[in-house]
C-alpha cells in the first residue's frame, strides 16, 4: 500500500480537505504521481490539487504542461460528450422512447467540475425490451464502418448482450442502450435485483435533474437510486475484473452531497435485501479511510478488514483492471478465451465471501457467449 500513500495527500488536496501538501514531491516522485493518477483514470481531477498547491510544490514545468494538456483534453471530451448525449436524448424523446442517462454521464453531475471526470460511454436506460431495443438499432443500421461510424438503414443485427444493446447513434461515442440497468450473475439474485429496478422504473424514467432546463430532455437517476446502483456496479466489475479509484470517486461525490442523509435506513434495507450489505461494508470503509468521507453519511458501517482488502486491490487493479498484473499481462493484450480464463483465477478468490455469485460467473458466460452466437449479437 505504500505507492497509495504518496498520492493520498494530493486526492485530499484535490478533494479540497487540505491547501497544501506536507513537503514538495521531487521529479521523479511527480512523475509516478501523474502516472498512478492516468492508471486509475483521475488525471484531470487531480490537476485540480495541482492547480491549488502553492507555486514551490507543484510538479516540474514539462510535466506540469504535459498534466494541463491531458486535462485539457478530457474536458473537451466531455463538452463533446456532453452535446452527443443531449442530441440523442432529443432524438430518443422524438421517437417517443423513454430513457434514462446512466453512469458516467448520469453521475458527473456530482462533481465540483464534472467537465474532468474522465470520459466513457454513453449509457442508456430505455423503457424497452431487449428485442424491442435490437429492432430499433435495426432501424436505423447497425453495421460498424471502420472509422467508427455506421451504415443507415441495412437493417443488420447490431452487437448485443443481454444487459444492452449498441445503439448507432453516434459516429465517435460508443452508446449503450440498457434494456435493463444492471444484473447478477447468481439467478436468485438477479430475480430479487430485476424485481427491484421494475419498482424503481417509473420514478427514474421521469427524473428531470434541477440543473436541466425545463425544455432538456435529460433525465438521470435519483441520488437514492444512485446510492445502490453505483454500488452494484462497483460489485459486479469487482468480482469479475477489479475496479480503480474512478468508480469509488464517483461514489464518494454522491455521498459527500449529504443529500441521502435521511434516506440511510431505507438504503441500507434495500442493500441487505440485494444481498450487498457486506461489499458496501467494505467500499464504506475505503470512502471514510482514503476519501475522509465523514462516517455519518455513510448508509452502512464501515467493515475494515474488508475494506483493506479491497483498498489493496485499488491499488493493483486500475481502472477496471486493465493494468492489474497479477494474472500476467493487461487485460487488453488478451484474446477472448485468455480474458475468461483470467476471469476465472480472479473469481477464486471471492468463493469464499460470495460463493452464490463466484461460482456463477463462469457458466453464465459461457452461456451467455452460446445465446449471443445463436442470436447473431457476438
Amino acid at each position: 500500500m505504500q505507492e497509495m500513500e504518496h498520492w493520498r495527500p494530493l486526492l485530499h488536496v484535490a478533494l479540497g480537505q487540505r491547501a497544501a501538501l506536507d513537503a514538495a514531491p521531487d521529479g521523479a516522485a511527480w512523475r509516478a504521481l501523474y502516472a498512478e493518477a492516468c492508471r486509475q483514470a483521475v488525471a484531470a481531477v487531480f490537476f485540480t490539487a495541482v492547480e491549488r498547491l502553492p507555486q514551490q510544490q507543484r510538479p516540474p514545468r514539462p510535466l506540469l504542461l504535459e498534466w494541463m494538456a491531458r486535462t485539457r483534453q478530457v474536458e473537451q471530451s466531455n463538452r463533446r460528450l456532453d452535446a452527443e448525449a443531449d442530441r440523442i436524448m432529443r432524438r430518443l424523446r422524438q421517437d417517443g422512447v423513454p430513457a434514462v442517462l446512466l453512469k458516467g454521464r448520469g453521475v458527473a453531475h456530482y462533481y465540483p467540475d464534472p467537465s474532468r471526470r474522465m470520459t466513457g460511454d454513453i449509457d442508456l436506460w430505455l423503457g424497452m425490451r431487449l428485442a424491442d431495443i435490437v429492432a430499433y438499432a435495426r432501424r436505423y443500421g447497425a453495421k460498424a464502418r471502420g472509422d467508427g461510424a455506421y451504415s443507415r438503414g441495412d437493417g443488420a443485427k447490431p452487437r448485443a448482450t443481454c444487459l444492452h444493446v449498441d445503439l448507432p447513434f453516434s459516429a465517435w461515442a460508443k452508446v449503450e442502450a440498457h434494456a435493463t440497468p444492471s444484473f447478477r450473475y447468481a439467478p436468485l439474485a438477479n430475480r430479487r435485483l430485476q424485481r427491484w429496478l421494475a419498482a424503481q422504473a417509473a420514478v427514474q424514467f421521469s427524473h428531470r435533474p434541477d440543473w436541466a432546463g425545463p425544455d432538456s430532455p435529460l433525465r438521470v437517476p435519483t441520488d437514492r437510486f444512485n446510492a445502490v446502483y453505483l454500488l452494484l456496479h462497483l460489485y459486479r466489475h469487482y468480482l469479475s475484473e477489479g475496479v480503480g479509484l474512478r468508480h469509488l470517486m464517483d461514489y464518494y461525490f454522491l455521498l459527500a452531497r449529504g443529500s441521502l442523509s435521511g434516506a440511510a435506513e431505507d438504503i441500507a434495507a434495500d442493500l441487505r435485501f440485494l444481498d450487498l450489505e457486506r461489499f458496501a461494508a467494505a467500499v464504506m470503509y475505503v470512502l471514510t479511510d482514503l476519501f475522509r468521507l465523514p462516517p455519518e453519511l455513510c448508509p452502512i458501517a464501515p467493515d475494515a478488514a474488508r475494506g483493506r482488502v479491497l483498498l489493496a486491490d485499488v491499488r493493483l487493479s486500475g481502472n477496471f483492471g486493465q493494468t492489474d498484473l497479477r494474472y500476467g499481462v493487461p487485460s487488453a493484450a488478451l484474446s477472448r478465451p485468455a480474458r475468461f480464463a483470467r476471469k476465472c483465477r480472479r473469481l477464486l478468490r471471492f468463493v469464499a465471501d460470495e460463493p452464490a455469485e463466484a461460482l456463477s460467473v463462469p457458466p453464465f458466460c459461457v452461456l451467455h457467449y452460446c445465446w449471443r452466437w445463436w442470436k447473431g449479437y457476438a
